[in-house]
């Protein structure tokens, strides 16, 4: 079972937001695990980095944690859990991870215009009926240790309810090609995806982040959120320095395949964006043009879902 469908996010603000960009697959076979496959050696230099931070109004972030490269075994590299800490020793609680799917009908070819931006299904997913329709398998030795959100891993119980939903939309028509051959456009995609998590008086969450010198746990009491204060998880496999010109002209896409296996060269996809070409070189960018790299239209570098067809 992947991603379980919800119509509805709950009420009230997060406790705890988390944010996924990058060579990054997200998947949950079961919906109570997700995994998150990091993609370890992509031919384009991408570097991973972890950070928490604890967001109050109106002051600088208080930051908990940062991590850069990659996670060192055993897998996994990275949890993300919830625990009650009303039980002594604290106990982890029932887990699922939700998906946002706020209607029954959903179609990212010829939308009706009434989507919500939030829909999760404008996530780039492989599995998906206008891309391969069936399901993918991924070499987990190119992608692991990566990290994992809920669910039995290794004997370790992670546990919590998770909301998964679009944080950021590219609207404008993506040129799709399989193999050589042109396919239906997609009217958007996201290039950034994010997490809901609630918890309450009896609850919090427990990051393990693991570096060569051991595990690192932070634990993450309910914030004031009436306040506006938040924690917020960013788990991002983008490149560290980018030069516009090579990133203008190198595809996510073909990277994924490197670590998705058993799919022929003729048959994988390749999304474009009209009128955006690559710099030409030694051209200096400027202004607010610096910030539309990562994660935009001329560097497609969006983590993608394998849900089902």
């Amino acid at each position: 079972m992947p991603f379980l469908p919800i119509s509805n996010l709950p009420n009230g603000k997060p406790s705890v937001k988390i944010f996924f960009n990058g060579l990054i697959i997200l998947r949950s076979p079961d919906g109570q695990t997700c995994f998150v496959e990091t993609h370890r050696a992509p031919l384009y230099p991408h570097t991973l980095s972890v950070e928490v931070r604890t967001k109050v109004p109106g002051r600088p972030d208080v930051i908990l944690l940062r991590h850069f490269g990659h996670l060192p075994g055993p897998d996994p590299g990275l949890s993300i859990r919830v625990e009650s800490i009303a039980a002594n020793p604290p106990a982890p609680v029932p887990s699922a991870m939700y998906k946002y799917v706020p209607s029954a009908s959903f179609d990212p070819i010829h939308p009706t215009g009434n989507e919500q931006d939030e829909d999760f299904r404008w996530v780039v997913n492989l599995e998906a009926s206008h891309f391969h329709g069936q399901p993918l398998t991924v070499d987990t030795t190119k992608s692991r240790p990566g990290g994992v959100m809920g669910g039995v891993i290794d004997g370790v119980i992670d546990s919590g309810v998770y909301y998964f939903y679009t944080a950021q939309l590219k609207k404008e028509q993506i040129e799709v090609v399989q193999g050589h051959t042109p396919k239906s456009p997609l009217a958007s995609i996201a290039t950034l995806i994010g997490a809901y998590l609630y918890l309450d008086d009896e609850t919090e969450a427990v990051v393990t982040c693991r570096a060569s010198g051991g595990d690192h746990v932070l634990r993450l009491e309910r914030p004031d959120v009436a306040a506006g204060v938040s924690h917020e998880i960013y788990i991002d496999n983008s490149p560290l320095f980018e030069d516009p010109v090579q990133g203008g002209s190198h595809s996510e896409l073909v990277e994924y395949y490197r670590v998705i296996t058993g799919v022929p060269k003729d048959k994988r996809f390749n999304l474009t964006f009209p009128g955006v070409a690559p710099l030409a070189a030694g051209a200096a960018l400027k202004g607010s043009a610096k910030f539309n790299l990562f994660g935009s239209v001329r560097i497609p570098c969006m983590s993608i879902t394998l849900d089902g067809p």
